[in-house]
C-alpha cells in the first residue's frame, strides 16, 4: 500500500502541501498539467489523496491559485466532472478503490452555517464534493470507487520546507481537531451501518461508494 497525493492546480501552496505529508511507506506527488500518466501506477490497494481548497459559497466547485496571465495570481475552480476528467487524463486505473479528499467540507452535508467569519453555503441534503466526485468516477467506469470527504476544515503545512505532516487534522468547528491516520486502509476499516451497508461515516468524514 502506498499514499499519492494529486494536485489538479499548479497552485504552491497546495504541492507544498502534498510533498509535506508523510505516509507509512513513504508518499509521492502528482501534479495534474505536469506529471501526465502519472497516476497510471496506482495499484488496487493504493490510496489517492486529492489536495484542493473548498469554497465557502459553493460545495460544487474546488479551487486553486495559479500564476496570472500578466502579473500575480489568479483563483481556478474545477468541478467533480472535470476532476474526473483530469484523473482519467492522468492515468488513474479503472480497477481504483480509495480516493480521499483533503478539501475543507469536502463531505459536509447539512445546510448553511456560519464558520468564523463566514457562511458555509449549502443545500441540506445535497450530495458535497466527495459524492459528486464519486458519482462522476462511477459514470466513467470506476466500479470499485469510494471516495471520502470530510465535514469540517483541512490543515496542511503550505510552505516549501515547513513542518512534516503525518496525519490529516480535520476540524468540523473551529475548536474541535480531529486526527485522521493517513495510511489506513478503507479495506480494513469498512463497517456496516444501520442499513447494513458497509461505511467509513463518522463524525469527521463521508464516505460515498
Amino acid at each position: 500500500m502506498s499514499a499519492t497525493f494529486y494536485v489538479p492546480f499548479g497552485d504552491s501552496e497546495l504541492i507544498n502541501g502534498a510533498r509535506n505529508f508523510r505516509a507509512d511507506g513513504g508518499n509521492r506527488t502528482v501534479i495534474h498539467g505536469v506529471d501526465r500518466a502519472g497516476l497510471a501506477t496506482l495499484g488496487r490497494d493504493d490510496i489517492l489523496y486529492v489536495i484542493a481548497h473548498g469554497r465557502y459559497g459553493s460545495g460544487s466547485e474546488i479551487v486553486g491559485e495559479v500564476k496570472g496571465r500578466v502579473y500575480g495570481k489568479r483563483r481556478v475552480t474545477m468541478t467533480a466532472s472535470q476532476l474526473g476528467d483530469a484523473l482519467v487524463e492522468d492515468g488513474l486505473p479503472k480497477n481504483f478503490g480509495d480516493l480521499r479528499l483533503i478539501v475543507c467540507w469536502g463531505g459536509y452535508t447539512g445546510g448553511d452555517k456560519a464558520w468564523g467569519s463566514h457562511t458555509l453555503k449549502r443545500k441540506e441534503g445535497d450530495a458535497p464534493f466527495a459524492g459528486q466526485l464519486c458519482g462522476a468516477l462511477k459514470g466513467r467506469g470506476y466500479q470499485r470507487i469510494i471516495v471520502t470527504g470530510y465535514r469540517g476544515t483541512v490543515s496542511f503545512s503550505p510552505r516549501e520546507g515547513g513542518p512534516t505532516v503525518s496525519s490529516l487534522m480535520t476540524n468540523l468547528k473551529p475548536s474541535r481537531l480531529i486526527m485522521e491516520t493517513l495510511a489506513r486502509g478503507y479495506a480494513g476499516g469498512l463497517r456496516p451501518n444501520a442499513s447494513g451497508a458497509l461505511t467509513l461515516d463518522d463524525d469527521s468524514r463521508t464516505v460515498w461508494h
